[in-house]
């Protein structure tokens, strides 16, 4: 939770907060080589993970977006990436699955250049707003996350949800909320401490979070 509160005072808002948090403790199982689908530039969570600035570490990009600067120019929705199978030991896939128009196909592109022993981070939206970057068609719960990854023949090691209804709730009000350290910060902290005391005091409430962070494997 450390990392949460410490985003959330950078001015990352709730859902990037929440998002980084949840890659933390698994900073230690990432290998190289890595890959990187639609990142952008400098993705904040390559600096949680110790990957910014880090001359050492090898990490290959894809964007359709030329003004990305991507190592791979690629648009997922055109074809098979142009990498070998098996051969990337970490993949990213973080913030665009629901841009790409069949997301069944990305999904098995990440199994097929995935190693035996490799690992993928996806994040999967829930409770979140109209995002066209430059597309949006998507949203998946916990069911459709498993479901997804199953017909990619993906193992989900890990689903975890990002924050709950609280959480949700200040997210999608969170573009009004300016300024951010004087509006937004508190509400999402409140937000935080609620869903927090709405587990305990209602544990068979379903939650309703801004999406997931799954990690999976090969099967």
């Amino acid at each position: 939770m450390r990392t949460l509160y410490r985003e959330l005072l950078r001015g990352k808002g709730i859902w990037r907060s929440s998002l980084y948090d949840a890659l933390v403790p698994y900073a230690a199982v990432i290998r190289e080589p890595i890959l990187d689908i639609a990142s952008g530039k400098d993705p904040g969570y390559w600096r949680i993970l110790g990957i910014n600035g880090n001359k050492g570490i090898r990490v290959s990009t894809v964007d359709a977006d030329q003004g990305a600067c991507p190592s791979i120019l690629h648009d997922m929705d055109t074809g098979p990436l142009p990498c070998a199978d098996g051969s990337f030991a970490t993949v990213f896939m973080i913030n665009c699955i629901y841009s790409f128009s069949d997301y069944r196909a990305a999904l098995r592109e990440i199994h097929r250049i995935l190693s035996v022993d490799g690992v993928a981070f996806i994040s999967f939206p829930f409770i979140f707003p109209h995002t066209p970057e430059p597309r949006d068609f998507f949203r998946f719960s916990d069911e459709g996350v498993r479901m997804a990854c199953a017909d990619a023949e993906l193992s989900v090691v890990s689903c975890r949800p990002l924050g709950g209804r609280w959480s949700s709730a200040a997210y999608l009000i969170s573009p009004f909320l300016r300024p951010y350290f004087i509006f937004a910060l508190p509400v999402c902290i409140i937000a935080l401490f609620f869903d927090r005391l709405s587990q305990l005091v209602f544990p068979a409430l379903p939650r309703a979070p801004m999406g997931y962070l799954a990690v999976v494997k090969r099967i």
